[in-house]
């Protein structure tokens, strides 16, 4: 059985259902920075994990020579040792892997964070979105650093084997 009889409402739009972003002025050049920082750390990382992978080469150089490999075998675990601080400062520590355990934001966790405000609302990044990116950029400026040293170590490195006569290593 009927309860009422149909009512008709007049409703009055009293304000917007969305948001805007107070920053709004500032998100074409933070778009564009975030996509040229991205770009510029994908080219050197490149750069790293070409060193890298160079290093496994390296022991097998250092078995064919026929001087004294201690003074080299020190040096390449210096490279390790240059090698793993630089991966743990950009992607985490892996032993670092428990729940719970402490472990500091990389700058990976940074961008992560900095890219979320262009997805899934229609709102735009926030200031902490931009505040993220901002310390990623510093974070990178100061690994940035470590990795040219790394980078130019390596080839160094190389060099000497190849004066020793190890093996010529290809990319």
């Amino acid at each position: 059985s009927k309860l009422s009889e149909t009512k008709k409402f007049n409703i009055n739009v009293i304000r917007e259902n969305i948001l805007i972003n107070p920053l709004e002025s500032k998100l074409d050049t933070y778009t564009n920075d975030l996509t040229d920082f991205q770009s510029n750390l994908e080219l050197k990382m490149n750069r790293f994990r070409k060193s890298k992978q160079k290093l496994s080469s390296f022991e097998t150089a250092i078995k064919l020579i026929d001087s004294d490999n201690s003074s080299l075998l020190s040096e390449l675990n210096d490279l390790y040792i240059a090698m793993n601080s630089i991966d743990s400062v950009f992607s985490g520590n892996e032993s670092k892997k428990e729940i719970g355990e402490k472990d500091y934001p990389t700058i990976m966790n940074r961008l992560s964070v900095a890219q979320r405000g262009f997805y899934g609302n229609s709102y735009g990044p926030t200031k902490l979105h931009m505040d993220s990116f901002e310390i990623a950029k510093n974070m990178w400026n100061k690994l940035k650093v470590e990795i040219q040293v790394f980078n130019s170590s390596t080839l160094a490195f190389e060099n000497k084997l190849n004066q020793l006569g190890a093996p010529i290593i290809v990319d």
